[in-house]
């Protein structure tokens, strides 16, 4: 995911730090933008600010000035959102894949006590 563009339509320039709409690359899902969201509230920077993301637009608070720099800042945010989320698929994969070899493991355990078993 990255920054593509911005939306003159959903910005607000010439007002100080009115919300800038930088559009997305792709619609974002609901854990990504948890992802992004914690990535921006980890990061520590005199150039941080607000923001929400609505559609596939971060609405960021900045003034005119600054629109270049939020798009670098929130570009990098993007590439360490998606590295998070991709993470957290990964290592929810593996604990399904280890919950599935041991519900598979006790069925063999189980196969193993009733085949012995007399009838």
């Amino acid at each position: 995911m990255k920054i593509v563009g911005i939306s003159k339509a959903r910005s607000i320039f010439g007002q100080g730090a009115g919300n800038k709409a930088l559009q997305l690359s792709e619609f974002p899902s609901g854990d990504w933008v948890r992802a992004l969201n914690s990535v921006h509230a980890s990061t520590h920077s005199t150039a941080k600010r607000s923001f929400h993301v609505s559609n596939n637009f971060i609405l960021v608070a900045c003034p005119d000035d600054e629109i270049q720099l939020q798009i670098e800042i929130f570009n990098e945010l993007c590439i360490r959102a998606d590295e998070k989320l991709e993470i957290q698929i990964a290592e929810e994969k593996e604990r399904k894949k280890q919950q599935i070899e041991e519900i598979e493991r006790k069925d063999k355990l189980a196969d193993e006590i009733i085949k012995n078993l007399k009838f």
